[in-house]
């Protein structure tokens, strides 16, 4: 929307701060989108990272924050007792951290099992996210989740 506007005007009419009707209106727009489109646009995207140079920058970013093993420990016993699917995702008291994370998570198919943290994560594991043995680990901006 600041585009459109001269940066004195917008500066004025949002005190300098991101616009919450453009960023809700963006955000609702997104999770109301049929999962087909929205799949679409994630391989529109990954087509693209093809042709771009830096790609192999991009994997080595990627690769270096996921790093899943097959031997990884993880809880399946409370995963399966606190995850639900996608497609029955409720929203969560916390707009803000449910639109964030849905309207990337929508992307991938509906029937996968998730479980959502809205709020600030405030737990830091005594396993640091950047050594070679950090498991179930997969921070974005502001949000956990795992998938199966």
């Amino acid at each position: 929307m600041h585009n459109f506007l001269p940066r004195g005007l917008y500066y004025l009419l949002n005190s300098g701060k991101n616009s919450k009707l453009a960023y809700y209106a963006g955000a609702f727009v997104d999770v109301n989108l049929p999962h087909r489109l929205l799949a679409w646009r994630l391989q529109h995207e990954l087509r693209k990272l093809k042709g771009r140079k830096d790609k192999d920058y991009i994997s080595q970013r990627v690769n270096y924050y996921n790093r899943l093993t097959d031997d990884t420990p993880f809880d399946a016993e409370k995963f399966l007792k606190e995850c639900v699917e996608l497609q029955h995702q409720k929203i969560t008291g916390q707009k803000v951290y449910y639109l964030d994370s849905f309207r990337y998570a929508k992307s991938f198919p509906l029937n996968k099992q998730w479980v959502l943290l809205p709020g600030d994560v405030v737990h830091v594991p005594d396993v640091r996210p950047l050594q070679n043995s950090s498991y179930n680990l997969s921070f974005l901006n502001i949000f956990c989740t795992f998938m199966v």
